[in-house]
């Protein structure tokens, strides 16, 4: 009897233990499948804004580079670079910061920059002609057409290129 009072307790206490042991494990695994999900509805809620965001910048883009070249292009003259210099200056600076336009410039056909909005109209013209984008700009106007990255002609700095090709129908 001291034996089985001795066993059960033992054996009730093994039990509570390893029961406390078991709710414990899927407890802690139970916690982890919920904060690995979290984790991943949050990644995909934070990857959508910032596709968004990237998506809303191009828009912007466009827009503004449409309004530039409609400007361009219904004053006619391609050639009249301190008018384009003026409408190069007129545009909108985004209020987040995120798009850098300090870069935005006018090449002409030869694919030399000749109006920069940094610089003004420049003297000595900044040769182009290896940017592929300036001709798809051409082969289809008034679309954008989006360069990798590359260290700007003119900034010195590491941009994404944009191109948009202006008509004047």
């Amino acid at each position: 009897s001291k034996y089985a009072v001795s066993r059960n307790f033992y054996i009730t206490s093994f039990s509570i233990i390893a029961g406390a042991f078991l709710f414990s494990a899927l407890f802690f695994v139970n916690d982890y499948f919920k904060f690995k999900s979290e984790i991943k509805h949050d990644l995909v809620v934070n990857n959508e804004l910032i596709e968004q965001k990237i998506v809303d910048s191009f828009f912007y883009t466009k827009l503004i580079m449409s309004y530039v070249g409609r400007q361009i292009a219904n004053h006619g003259d391609y050639k009249d670079y301190k008018f384009i210099e003026s409408v190069l200056n007129s545009y909108r600076m985004p209020s987040d910061g995120l798009m850098s336009w300090s870069v935005l410039s006018w090449v002409d056909e030869k694919n030399h920059v000749v109006v920069s909005r940094r610089f003004g109209h420049l003297r000595q013209k900044v040769d182009l002609s290896t940017r592929g984008y300036l001709k798809d700009s051409r082969q289809h106007p008034e679309t954008i057409q989006i360069n990798r990255p590359v260290f700007g002609a003119i900034s010195g700095i590491y941009n994404i290129p944009i191109a948009y090709g202006v008509t004047n129908t």
